[in-house]
């Protein structure tokens, strides 16, 4: 707990202190080996090197998410240890976990497919404690991340519906990015008058691009052209900055409106 507190505090407090996070991370292993982290201490450990590593980009080196690194080694033991404990987690603790490691982009999460998982399964058997700040936070690391978990997406999208009124802006737009997000994944999924600025829509487009993606990844089309992005030597093409989705987007609404008034205007001459 005294480890996981003092990187929180520093954390939390804007404080650069690469050499205290180095120390922490090449101790707290051993720690949590010996099974006495609780839930919220590793949800905080692992948020704490997140906020530093975005804040202070003293731990964004790549070499200190080398797999040798203690601050990778680190995010190994808290994976494995928030894989046993992930049932015990809080909506709050899921949501921050999910986006540290999200944010620690050279971790590479996805390839911790049990820690994944877990979390996801946690997630969506609490999904009706979810407030919706912890929907829209769980809904972006997983896109960001480049996981598409369909279940967890769609009960994401059904809860969100039903708590429409609590999303703030950032909260929609969190949801946005991550359809937008899904959507460079599983392109064929998403017309133009699937991606909107309504939120419903965007829900939509959230399980729609997951269940696409599945699928994509199982055996879906060979086409790369009909089944997202083509992969490179096992690595997938990262998606372009969000700005230029949005352009896409824009552009893409403004062919559909076009179109549509093409047509209604066919019909008024008729």
């Amino acid at each position: 707990q005294d480890l996981s507190n003092t990187v929180y505090a520093f954390a939390s407090a804007g404080v650069a202190a690469p050499g205290l996070f180095e120390a922490v991370a090449s101790a707290a292993p051993v720690a949590i080996g010996r099974r006495s982290f609780k839930p919220q201490e590793l949800s905080n450990l692992v948020w704490s090197y997140a906020t530093a590593y975005a804040s202070q980009g003293h731990i964004g080196n790549p070499a200190c998410h080398h797999y040798t690194s203690p601050t990778a080694l680190l995010l190994d033991a808290v994976a494995d240890e928030a894989t046993r404990l992930a049932d015990g987690f809080k909506p709050q603790e899921l949501a921050n976990t999910a986006w540290a490691y999200a944010k620690l982009e050279n971790y590479r999460l996805a390839r911790r497919g049990a820690f994944v998982a877990a979390l996801a399964s946690s997630a969506r058997a609490k999904i009706h404690r979810f407030e919706a700040r912890h929907l829209s936070v769980v809904a972006f690391s997983y896109a960001k991340a480049g996981i598409a978990d369909d279940r967890l997406f769609a009960d994401i999208a059904r809860a969100a519906r039903g708590r429409k009124a609590q999303f703030n802006d950032i909260s929609k737009t969190q949801l946005r990015q991550a359809a937008l997000f899904l959507r460079h994944r599983a392109p064929h999924i998403a017309s133009p008058n699937v991606v909107d600025v309504d939120l419903d829509l965007d829900l939509r487009l959230l399980a729609a691009a997951a269940a696409a993606e599945r699928e994509r990844t199982t055996g879906g089309p060979k086409n790369a052209t009909e089944g997202g992005p083509p992969r490179h030597k096992g690595r997938r093409v990262p998606p372009p900055p969000t700005q230029q989705l949005l352009l896409q987007l824009r552009r893409q609404q403004a062919e559909q409106a076009g179109e549509n008034g093409a047509s209604s205007s066919s019909d008024n001459e008729l």
